[in-house]
């Protein structure tokens, strides 16, 4: 089972945007948990968003901290889905996401972004293992909850790192 980690921010629309795909994932039986990671506490309608998507908020002083809260309260699930809220997953999400619990194992995957640069980017990154392998706050990334420490997002996982087949891009109001 996976639990979800969202890094709320402070305004409601690109949360609710981030969690309206990230629903089918309950229908199918995979998304346990979720967490919104709230740093300086929740807004009212913050606070309203994650009792209607059935979500915890984590109040923290900083992401770091909230995410290994988040990790802490989910080491028995098999990977964190950690995400910004404002970025969008594509239809092919679930089905991506299904194929590499069945061939990665404990290994960590990123969720590309859809832009070429940033696609090929990534590619790349995956490709030449340690170097530069990791992620942004543009991208999804599943980890297991064992290396949810600090900031997953600036965090390098080498030759580990799975590129699924499934876009992201950043909401842009």
């Amino acid at each position: 089972m996976l639990t979800l980690v969202v890094r709320a921010g402070t305004e409601p629309l690109p949360l609710i945007e981030t969690l309206t795909p990230l629903v089918a994932g309950i229908v199918m039986g995979l998304l346990g948990r979720s967490y919104l990671v709230c740093t300086g506490g929740a807004s009212p309608e913050i606070a309203s968003v994650a009792q209607d998507a059935g979500a915890d908020v984590i109040a923290a002083s900083d992401w770091a901290a909230g995410l290994a809260e988040a990790a802490n309260r989910a080491r028995s699930a098999s990977h964190l889905i950690v995400i910004d809220a404002g970025v969008l997953v594509d239809a092919a999400f679930w089905p991506s996401v299904e194929r590499f619990l069945r061939l990665s194992g404990a290994r960590p995957g990123i969720v590309g972004a859809t832009s070429v640069k940033q696609g090929v980017a990534a590619s790349l990154r995956s490709s030449i293992g340690g170097l530069v392998a990791k992620v942004d706050a543009d991208q999804v990334l599943l980890v297991p909850p064992a290396l949810a420490d600090g900031d997953v997002w600036r965090k390098r996982y080498g030759g580990k790192l799975v590129l699924l087949d499934s876009q992201s891009q950043r909401l842009t109001l």
